[in-house]
């Protein structure tokens, strides 16, 4: 069977990018006549701070529990400058419940990427953000090889894109995320090898979604092939194709951040750790300074407790000693005998009369 020829078309893709206020109106489903995927383990809702309260709505692919991929144009306007802010919700839930304290605290950017001019995708339209405190991750998703990429797009591989954007072309919002389905197509954007397109089958993307995941799911795993980047926009959503940066091109930006984030957590167990060991060289000396405290106590006790023996030693002594010389002083009596004649002699020393013998019973 032959392969389907590639069709390399310069068609204009815009990006997806919505402005949005903080708060939202609640919509049941977010990509135009998508299906509703509150809770999805896959994507996730970005706000991008460019100017005080200015903020623009995007959506994320979450790759690993503290990195999440999004198009690079969420991040960066078109004269490359970063936005002052980005904040990051938990998969599946709603972007209002975006706190303050869910920030990013690094992007990495490919060299190539530059902003898209006139509102259109450039090349190299992806950034990878490292989070604060890492997202509940799902254990079966992991990044596509090149292989895996070229067969699914070779078979027209039915995948699936998510996203926070409109709900129809007129513009409404959604704060919750949904998906459509659509196939890998044979289309390749001009000068752009980075990047891939899909053929929604039923819908199409819209304004918001960008940064969305592009993904293969089967029984057994989900595969993440890219995250969208544009499309050929009606008015707020699209007339037909959808690019994607292909996320298996950027493996080396991907283990960077992950090898930096891994010697940030080194860095910060040596902290800890210096601090414990700290903690516990202090309860340590102050657990011997006690020690010491109370054995001087002891000690001091024992010797006066000693000192107090040795006296009441010395007291007895004296007192045996005085009743001793007392006893010695009481008189006593001893039976003398002369003949029949028998006299009893009482005194401090008795003696016998001259004559007479002491008589012992």
């Amino acid at each position: 069977m032959l392969k389907n020829r590639k069709i390399v078309f310069s068609i204009t893709l815009n990006l997806l990018l919505t402005t949005t206020a903080m708060t939202f109106t609640p919509q049941a489903q977010a990509i135009e006549n998508g299906i509703d995927a509150t809770g999805s383990a896959y994507v996730v809702p970005i706000l991008i701070e460019f100017a005080h309260n200015e903020f623009f709505k995007c959506s994320g692919a979450l790759i690993a529990p503290s990195i999440v991929a999004t198009a690079g144009h969420c991040i960066l306007n078109e004269t490359g400058t970063i936005s002052e802010k980005i904040l990051v919700g938990d998969p599946g839930t709603s972007s209002e419940a975006i706190n303050s304290s869910q920030l990013v605290t690094s992007v990495a950017i490919p060299r190539g990427y530059k902003g898209g001019a006139n509102g259109n995708v450039a090349i190299d339209d992806i950034v990878f953000l490292a989070l604060s405190e890492p997202k509940k991750f799902d254990s079966n998703i992991r990044l596509a090889s090149e292989a895996e990429v070229i067969s699914l797009k070779d078979n027209h591989a039915l995948l699936r894109l998510y996203g926070y954007g409109n709900t129809d072309d007129g513009g409404s919002k959604a704060s919750f995320p949904s998906y459509i389905e659509g196939s890998f197509s044979s289309h390749s954007i001009l000068n752009q090898p980075d990047s891939a397109v899909v053929d929604p089958l039923t819908a199409n993307t819209c304004k918001g979604d960008s940064g969305g995941p592009v993904l293969k799911i089967s029984g057994t795993e989900v595969l993440v092939i890219g995250v969208i980047t544009g499309t050929n926009l009606k008015n707020n959503c699209g007339a037909s194709y959808t690019s994607f940066s292909l996320i298996s091109r950027y493996s080396n930006l991907i283990f960077s951040m992950t090898l930096n984030q891994i010697n940030q957590m080194d860095e910060l167990v040596r902290k800890i750790s210096a601090e414990t060991l700290k903690e516990i060289a202090t309860v340590t000396e102050l657990s011997l300074s006690k020690i010491a405290s109370i054995q001087s106590e002891a000690d001091t006790a024992d010797i006066a407790h000693h000192k107090v023996i040795s006296e009441q030693e010395i007291t007895i002594e004296a007192l045996k000693i005085e009743i001793a010389s007392l006893i010695a002083q009481l008189p006593k009596s001893i039976i003398c005998a002369k003949g029949k004649v028998v006299k009893k002699v009482v005194a401090v020393k008795p003696l016998c009369p001259t004559g007479y013998k002491i008589q012992i019973n």
